[in-house]
């Protein structure tokens, strides 16, 4: 077909890159940003309020949201749930060692809800389970059958 890529007695000389190009264009007064708006008053400020207000609507939206406040009261849950959980492995508390068995099972119990509902809870499915498998190496190996914990293997 007919070359309309180049006009007549064109040629390429080399290959330039967009980091170059963009550098160009922002070092060139004509075309940068702050001369722009001052040519033309308004145009730095529009986008951005625009945006703004558009991100204040979205989060007035979605808090008013019923099902967005069951999301976060069970997120909020789950957080508290976790962060107890690791104060208690981190305390080293005489209680995992009596009731190791107890502990594995809520924590299987807490894993597999947390597969369950893994939609509810937009979390995921391996994460969740890897967790709770670890939960379960960690308490079997320093606190069951007599174990006194902090790696006592």
């Amino acid at each position: 077909g007919p070359n309309n890529s180049y006009l007549t007695g064109s040629s390429v000389r080399g290959v330039i890159s967009m980091q170059d190009v963009l550098r160009v264009i922002q070092g060139d007064e004509r075309l940068s940003f702050e001369k722009m708006a001052k040519k033309f008053p308004g145009l730095a400020d529009k986008p951005i309020e625009q945006m703004r207000e558009e991100l204040k609507s979205q989060a007035n939206q979605l808090a008013s949201d019923p099902e967005t406040a069951k999301k976060d009261i069970l997120r909020t849950g789950t957080l508290a749930l976790s962060v107890g959980s690791v104060a208690l492995f981190a305390s080293q508390s005489s209680w995992l060692a009596d009731n190791s068995e107890l502990a594995m099972v809520a924590i299987f119990v807490l894993g597999y809800v947390g597969i369950i509902f893994e939609e509810v809870f937009e979390f995921n499915k391996a994460a969740v389970a890897l967790l709770m498998s670890t939960g379960l190496w960690v308490t079997y190996a320093d606190y069951y059958g007599g174990a006194t914990g902090s790696g006592s293997g």
